[in-house]
């Protein structure tokens, strides 16, 4: 059993993994926390990999911003 806090991303339009499987680890855990980002795929839009001079699709960072903030409420 998980401890500290979980944060589960999902895509919105994610057609390879069910939204519905992060609510499901999500109430299994009392700690963790879904966060849905409109408009993205499986992979967060994101071609991988990534091809240099791209900037990345906006969905991936709002994923990448996610993550951040998520870090920083955990680090006390």
């Amino acid at each position: 059993r998980l401890t500290m806090p979980v944060l589960l991303l999902h895509g919105d339009q994610d057609q390879t993994v069910p939204v519905a499987a992060s609510r499901m680890l999500a109430e299994a855990n009392d700690k963790a926390k879904v966060q849905d980002i409109q408009g993205a795929s499986h992979t967060f839009n994101c071609p991988n990999p990534l091809p240099e001079q791209v900037e990345p699709p906006a969905q991936t960072v709002k994923m990448v911003e996610a993550v951040c903030a998520f870090a920083g409420s955990c680090a006390g």
